[in-house]
């Protein structure tokens, strides 16, 4: 009788060992699976990342040969005379020629080859008042739109790791496939929830700071053309 206990018992840690042994391999194969998951989703997003880079160079691209042919001014100009000049911009194919106050002027004398501006007057009319320029056009206006669009820019970039964050799961087991004690697992969703509580809140922080700061640039935003003056 004693050596059938010692068969049963040899036979149940045996069990016991192809259990274990089984469980490690389902917690393995969970992870490889979840891995393999997590890099088609990184190379997914990866891709739809450059297809949209590519699609904005392409836009670019296309601005800038609009922007060749047509230049960043309608012809023939609103008004000229020996004392100034209105001319109407091409909204799209001025987007270099408005990328900074030194592109801008030389955007200017370009048309303007012969004359002299005076770069201290230069001024803009706005789409609902087209024939009313009473807003100066100068470097530090043209500087803070591209402050402006460099947090829209950062407020896109916090969007997407937010949307990471969101995604993001706890593994329900270690890295040599043992399973997390439930402490662990509910100390993790809480560092989850946590870190996608602070991505949120520096989405709407960064949001909040590009309308306030964008809100300033208003009339600028609805630019129609412009006024120069020739000394």
């Amino acid at each position: 009788m004693g050596a059938d206990m010692n068969e049963d018992e040899a036979a149940l840690k045996i069990q016991a060992i192809q259990r274990g042994r089984a469980a490690r391999k389902d917690a393995e194969a969970k992870r490889d699976a979840k891995e393999a998951a997590e890099k088609q989703a990184e190379s997914d997003s990866a891709k739809k990342i450059q297809a949209l880079q590519r699609g904005r160079l392409a836009r670019r691209e296309a601005q800038e040969k609009k922007a060749k042919a047509t230049g960043a001014f309608v012809r023939p100009f609103v008004k000229e005379t020996s004392e100034e000049a209105v001319l109407m911009v091409h909204k799209q194919a001025a987007t270099d020629a408005f990328s900074s106050f030194e592109k801008l002027t030389a955007a200017l004398d370009g048309e303007f080859p012969s004359r002299n501006l005076d770069l201290e007057q230069i001024y803009y009319s706005t789409k609902d008042t087209p024939d009313s320029f009473g807003n100066r056009l100068c470097a530090k206006l043209i500087a803070r739109a591209n402050d402006v669009l460099a947090m829209r820019l950062e407020v896109e970039a916090l969007k997407t790791a937010l949307r990471e964050a969101e995604k993001a799961t706890v593994d329900p087991c270690h890295a040599e496939g043992k399973p997390k004690s439930k402490t662990e697992l509910a100390n993790e969703e809480k560092a989850l929830a946590k870190d996608v509580a602070q991505k949120k809140n520096a989405v709407n922080a960064a949001s909040y700071k590009a309308d306030v700061e964008g809100a300033k640039l208003v009339n600028y935003t609805k630019l129609h053309s412009i006024k120069v003056i020739f000394v």
